[in-house]
């Protein structure tokens, strides 16, 4: 879980001057990719561009670390 977060914010960092939907886009693909299940691409592409944008609004992935954790403990 460690290298996922120190992934995410390396990617939002090493990112900074492009246009935050591209970072969002590439950020939502990776993490939908980096799970591994193309059964669920979608699904895992769209809850990337929404962890990316609670990132965004807190400028802070310990939010984005808790909704992870709450979403994988509910399903």
């Amino acid at each position: 879980m460690k290298t996922k977060a120190m992934a995410k914010i390396s990617l939002a960092k090493g990112l900074y001057g492009a246009k935050a939907l591209t970072v969002c886009l590439i950020t939502a693909l990776t993490f939908a990719l980096y799970h591994g299940s193309f059964a669920q691409l979608i699904y895992q592409f769209i809850y990337g561009a929404m962890l990316f944008a609670l990132f965004k609004a807190f400028d802070n992935i310990i939010p984005c670390i808790i909704a992870h954790f709450l979403n994988n403990f509910v399903i």
